[in-house]
């Protein structure tokens, strides 16, 4: 039994140190191994979508830049033009005025601080067209570069635009109009006299004449007309200047200008700042023109608007009655200078009714024409 116990005693003890050999060979390999073996990461798994390379944004498209807003204008800028349009005003270039001042409102209409500048060339501009419908139809005679001066026996003087001498007499056109034949004994003296010397010795005589008037018809007559009929159209307009500040002056413009829309009287209020403008950003341009009366509807001779009115027929009726009176005076006054002034001042008192009333109505640019057709036989010197 023992030498079988020895037997399995070294056995045991073979495969004991055989195991342990075989073990720790393993051991070794393992170590090198793990030299050569990445060990895994302990960071998170990343998703294939994360790995996915970001793409780019795009590059933004840059803003416009504002576009520079014009600056506000200067008030010498104002003062130029202003100064400008009133000599285009003075030579009668009328739609360049108009013109001018439009260019300037559009090109500053968005500054609200410009709306005090804006006003003034705004009522330039009306100015222009007031005076282009009141001076424009006035008659200006052409004169020749010289003139007679005809001294009579009796101490009388006259200018004649041309002296023809026949036998005995001269025939003699007169400046202010009409023709006369005299006797050679009676005429005393020729004088040949240059239009530019006659022209300032006449306006002397206007301006000396008008200095006291204070009836804007009176001015308009015997004043803005006569110049423009003598041919010194320059001075008319520094009249019709005046004429302007007249607070009554806007029935002169009333009964005598002519422009196709109607609207002249209310130029003329707005020129002289006693009437409003329309809003800025309401235009209003109508046409220069020459027809009297107005083929748009609602524009009253003293309307603030285009808006329609209701016609007074009770004014209408007084006017005509105001008018068949001062004809009847004035056919039955025989020259009798107190009857024909006061059909004058009943032909007056008329314009200021009509003044009130619708232009557009055929009634009242019936009476119109009637009283301009008093009024021009009864406002003589």
């Amino acid at each position: 039994m023992r030498p079988f116990l020895a037997l399995i005693t070294v056995a045991a003890l073979g495969a004991g140190l055989a195991a342990g050999y075989l073990d720790h060979k393993r051991t070794q390999e393992g170590i090198v191994g793990a030299r050569k073996v990445s060990l895994p990461s302990l960071e998170p798994a990343k998703s294939p979508a994360a790995e996915a390379p970001v793409p780019k944004p795009e590059p933004k498209t840059p803003l416009p830049e504002p576009e520079a807003k014009t600056p506000p204008p200067k008030e010498e800028d104002i003062a130029t033009l202003l100064k400008k349009i009133e000599a285009q005003i003075l030579r009668e270039d009328f739609q360049a005025a108009s013109r001018a001042a439009d260019e300037f409102t559009s090109a500053y209409r968005d500054h609200p601080e410009a709306a005090v500048f804006l006003e003034r060339l705004r009522r330039a501009e009306r100015k222009s067209r007031a005076y282009a419908a009141l001076v424009g139809p006035l008659e200006s005679r052409r004169l020749p570069e010289t003139l007679h001066d005809v001294v009579l026996l009796n101490g009388n003087t006259f200018t004649a635009k041309s002296v023809k001498e026949e036998a005995g007499n001269y025939e003699m056109d007169h400046v202010l109009g009409g023709k006369a034949t005299l006797p050679k004994d009676q005429v005393k003296g020729l004088q040949p006299v240059p239009l530019a010397k006659y022209h300032q010795r006449r306006w002397k005589e206007i301006e000396a004449k008008v200095n006291s008037y204070r009836d804007p018809m009176d001015l308009f007559f015997f004043g803005v007309r006569k110049c423009f009929r003598d041919g010194m159209r320059e001075e008319g307009i520094r009249l019709v200047d005046r004429l302007l500040g007249m607070p009554e002056s806007g029935q002169v413009v009333a009964l005598y200008a002519s422009d196709s829309s109607g609207q002249a009287a209310r130029w003329w209020e707005q020129a002289a700042g006693r009437a409003p403008l329309e809003p800025l950003a309401v235009p209003r341009r109508p046409p220069l023109g020459r027809a009297v009366g107005s083929a748009e509807s609602g524009t009253g001779v003293g309307a603030e608007g285009a808006e329609e009115e209701t016609v007074d027929a009770t004014a209408i009726a007084r006017a005509a009655e105001l008018v068949d009176l001062a004809e009847s005076i004035y056919r039955d006054a025989g020259g009798n200078p107190g009857n024909v002034f006061d059909a004058r001042t009943r032909a007056l008192a008329v314009t200021k009714l009509l003044y009130a009333l619708p232009a557009q109505d055929p009634r009242v640019q019936q009476l119109m024409e009637r009283t301009r057709e008093l009024l021009g036989k009864v406002m003589k010197e």
